[in-house]
């Protein structure tokens, strides 16, 4: 029988984390669903705790594949998904046992968002959502209101819940050459052939933020992280129609540009002059529509945005040497 919901995990090292993930999936008070464990190559025990699960509850699906990147373990489950509706969850999360029960009560649109418990170092706040139906202009101010409020839940597929016959009458995918934003890109490219959206009330995700969340750690290729960025421009361009003054576009084209300027700040070196150049037509590309007054980041990249590129490039090596200089001075002296 085709289950209520089929919920797709990609599994690559996370043995630490992987068995209160799944126990907090399998006590759901509804219980009508599948569960896809794609283990992406893994070189520790997950491999061996995923089969564990499949032989103990007949629920629990495990596919077995070379490594190739979350978005390429996505779509093998997206290839194997039985359910009416898709949902995904990160190996190293968790759920609350009513998380499915309340999406279970709301299946009126084409897709579902719900807020979230975000975890970071033994802290937890909860980003709850207003409860929302939408169609038209009112989708556009929900999808706006997510990409806005804290911990910008637009931009994960882990907050949401899409209709499987959607997906694939539009062949959806994810990018598999993606490494960042591919998230966000898949959601845009739903949302465009998507005509209602609901926002419900509950937190019933529990996303354990593990990183440091310095962009400096995040060393992506300059040329490769330009093209994802473009990618979510063309996505956020379709998914408006062209439409710039979209509430939409300036919702996402904001954090964008407050991502990328940091980037640039701190990775200024790593780019070359010629590459630098395709970084500053995309800032001049977005800057129209961008609000210096909701840049909840640097503003400096923003003033510079209308000046000549020699001087936009000059002026900027010189912030980024005194920003770096002033960061390793500060956290010189925490060291000390």
């Amino acid at each position: 029988m085709t289950p209520v919901f089929s919920i797709i995990i990609p599994v690559y090292n996370a043995e630490k984390y992987l068995i209160a993930c799944l126990d907090s999936v399998l006590k759901q008070s509804f219980d009508d669903f599948e569960v896809l464990l794609i283990n992406d190559g893994s070189s520790d025990m997950s491999g061996r705790i995923c089969d564990t699960y499949a032989r103990k509850d007949r629920r629990v699906k495990v596919f077995h594949k070379q490594n190739g990147g979350v978005s390429s373990a996505r779509n093998l489950g997206l290839d194997q998904a039985g359910g009416a509706w898709l949902c995904f969850i990160d190996s190293d999360d968790r759920v609350d046992e009513h998380w499915l029960q309340k999406y279970a009560e709301h299946l009126d649109a084409d897709v579902l968002f719900q807020g979230a418990a975000i975890i970071y170092n033994h802290k937890t706040v909860k980003v709850a959502l207003q409860d929302a139906f939408g169609g038209g202009q009112e989708k556009d101010g929900i999808v706006a209101y997510l990409e806005n409020i804290q911990g910008a839940l637009l931009n994960s597929t882990w907050s949401k819940c899409c209709r499987a016959s959607v997906v694939k009458a539009h062949d959806l995918r994810f990018l598999e050459n993606c490494h960042l934003s591919e998230d966000l890109i898949f959601i845009l490219q739903y949302l465009t052939v998507s005509s209602t959206v609901r926002s419900i009330d509950h937190c019933g995700y529990h996303y354990y933020k593990r990183e440091d969340g310095s962009l400096t750690s995040r060393k992506h290729p300059p040329e490769a992280l330009l093209q994802w960025k473009q990618e979510v421009i063309k996505a956020l361009d379709i998914y408006c129609k062209g439409n710039r003054k979209n509430v939409v576009f300036k919702s996402v084209s904001t954090k964008e540009f407050s991502y990328l300027s940091f980037w640039l700040i701190e990775n200024f070196n790593r780019i070359n002059y010629s590459l630098r150049t395709d970084y500053y037509m995309l800032f001049r590309s977005l800057g129209k529509w961008v609000s210096i007054c909701s840049l909840s980041a640097n503003r400096y990249i923003y003033a510079l945005n209308g000046r000549p590129y020699i001087l936009f490039d000059r002026l900027l090596l010189v912030y980024s040497k005194t920003y770096l200089f002033g960061r390793g001075w500060i956290q010189g002296v925490f060291k000390r």
